[in-house]
């Protein structure tokens, strides 16, 4: 049996609030067995989608295509709902199952994510510490327990001649970079996964990738800086044109 639903963006991302323009995004949701995949436009907030009524089908979108996602699921326990609404809160869980979903669609069909996303949210109630790979192994095997969140170390970065700026974070719960020579900065509190920044006034993004940590293995985060994305590049009376398509 199959279903329309609306998928919808319900919060602002943080480089939207700074930038005062909207996003694209790539919309990913796992249902039927499968990996499916549509982009929203610049301006675009929701989607329709048919699903089907009876597993879980569960969606992350990605701001300009990458990093972090927004996140949410339908769940057979949603059968009175008609609509996802997609937030930063749940974008790690969202990333994780459709990740897992990939190579085991058929456990990942049956989760009851809003419990999953409550016992994830006592332990961590942004989700940016959480061990995925132990939540996978324990949701394929069927055996899922509050003692299957595991956090990661919290490690801390050096930036050594980061350009002057504003770094803006894609995510709230961390706090923004404010460099003001190129000498040196600290950052703390972070975890496996990548990370980004914007600086408006350089037209730069900042990304960092921190690597999982092993016994016995350095796994030393790194970072470097690219072009931000063109959205942002544009000019004033190109991005009006652009966002009123």
């Amino acid at each position: 049996m199959q279903r329309t639903i609306t998928v919808a963006i319900g919060e602002q991302h943080p480089w939207e609030t700074e930038s005062g323009r909207t996003c694209w995004y790539t919309l990913i949701w796992s249902a039927n067995g499968s990996i499916n995949k549509t982009h929203l436009s610049v301006g675009q907030r929701s989607v329709s989608l048919t699903i089907p009524e009876r597993t879980t089908v569960v969606c992350a979108a990605y701001a300009l295509g990458a990093g972090h996602p927004f996140g949410g699921a339908y769940t057979p326990l949603s059968k009175d709902s008609d609509k996802i609404i997609l937030s930063m809160e749940y974008g790690p869980l969202a990333d994780a199952l459709i990740e897992i979903s990939k190579l085991w669609p058929d456990p990942v069909a049956l989760v009851n994510f809003d419990r999953i996303a409550t016992m994830i949210s006592q332990i961590d109630e942004h989700s940016l510490s959480i061990d995925w790979n132990m939540i996978g192994k324990a949701i394929v095997s069927g055996a899922f327990t509050m003692d299957d969140i595991v956090k990661w170390s919290p490690v801390e970065m050096h930036f050594e001649g980061l350009p002057p700026g504003k770094w803006v974070c894609e995510h709230p719960a961390y706090s923004d970079i404010y460099s003001f020579s190129e000498g040196s900065n600290t950052y703390d509190n972070l975890y496996p996964g990548l990370l980004r920044f914007l600086c408006l006034e350089r037209n730069m993004e900042l990304r960092v990738l921190v690597p999982e940590q092993e016994p016995g293995v350095a796994n030393t985060p790194f970072w470097h800086i690219t072009t931000a994305d063109p959205l942002f590049l544009l000019s004033d009376a190109a991005y009006l044109e652009l966002s009123t398509r």
